[in-house]
């Protein structure tokens, strides 16, 4: 396939999302799902049940805080995985579980860095929606879904902006799995995946029918990520899944929601130059930092050289 061809392709696909946003201006009757289609899910026993199988099989595994990229030996983790899980059984614990999570990420913070922990704002959305279901809150009038769900739509619009800086991580990936690439050259697919991502992730933050059919496509994608890679990777990804099912199973009663077409291309695009400024900001921040720390580094080795040889040459004056 040539380039034009497959510029050509994409080009079509995403003028096609664009223009589902600014037809899909969404009430409350418009973006519910006909009854005999909407999935009655107890959304919060849904989202329990499977935060703990998360945590069971996180302590299962073993030597995993969150996700299987970010690792540790601490003996305390596993213990506190088996809290959390715990602590899900009932309303009156889940605030303890939340904050299980929140020091399971600050943990991960701490061993990683800020930077590597942005990838994962869907875990402080998670802890977030079990304390305030737990207290029977909402954060300034948002409702404990939406909180998730936007963190949610954080966490992937993040994670798309990589497919763009960083390539190159998943060219091993393609390799050994060609058939992903659907025939694209590995350059363009990462290019064309993450602009995919990143407007489908913008869309779980749109009106609710459009948002709905965001989380069905990403929904398809996890799963069907789960049969090519394996139980690790269903573990890893079962928190969003969860998310995603309670997205598109959500039918509780809003005011209408009517936006004007021109919003959804405007707010689409002003969320991607926010999101490519930060993403360059903090890489920026963590090559500054890098470096600083390269350069003390360099710096007390030399001094450390230098105090053994002062030393030496004081012995051997003796």
């Amino acid at each position: 396939m040539s380039p034009f061809t497959q510029r050509t392709t994409v080009g079509c696909g995403l003028r096609h999302i664009l223009k589902t946003y600014a037809k899909l201006n969404t009430s409350s009757e418009a973006g519910a799902f006909p009854r005999g289609v909407v999935f009655w899910l107890n959304t919060e026993e849904m989202i329990r049940a499977v935060c703990g199988f998360f945590f069971i099989s996180l302590w299962a595994v073993g030597g995993i805080l969150l996700t299987p990229e970010l690792k540790t030996t601490s003996p305390m983790v596993g213990p506190l995985q088996l809290a959390i899980a715990t602590g899900l059984l009932s309303r009156r614990t889940m605030l303890f579980s939340a904050a299980g999570i929140a020091v399971l990420f600050a943990l991960a913070v701490r061993d990683y860095g800020t930077f590597q922990l942005a990838d994962y704002p869907i875990f402080l959305g998670l802890a977030a929606y079990l304390a305030l279901t737990g207290l029977q809150k909402d954060l300034f009038g948002v409702p404990p879904l939406d909180v998730v769900r936007y963190a949610t739509a954080v966490t992937l619009m993040w994670a798309s902006v990589e497919k763009w800086a960083y390539p190159e991580w998943s060219f091993p990936l393609l390799i050994e799995h060609p058939g992903m690439t659907l025939g694209f050259d590995s350059e363009f697919y990462m290019r064309a995946a993450g602009m995919v991502e990143f407007t489908l992730a913008f869309a779980l933050a749109w009106t609710p029918l459009v948002r709905r059919v965001a989380a069905a496509i990403l929904l398809g994608m996890f799963i069907s990520a789960c049969f090519e890679f394996g139980k690790i990777d269903l573990i890893g990804h079962s928190a969003i899944i969860v998310v995603l099912v309670a997205i598109l199973s959500d039918n509780q009663p809003s005011e209408a929601d009517y936006r004007a077409p021109w919003l959804a291309p405007a707010g689409l695009c002003a969320a991607l130059t926010v999101t490519l400024f930060a993403y360059y900001v903090a890489c920026s921040d963590l090559q500054y930092l890098n470096s600083v720390g390269a350069l003390l580094f360099d710096m007390h080795a030399k001094l450390h050289l230098g105090m053994n040889a002062a030393q030496h040459s004081v012995i051997t004056s003796h």
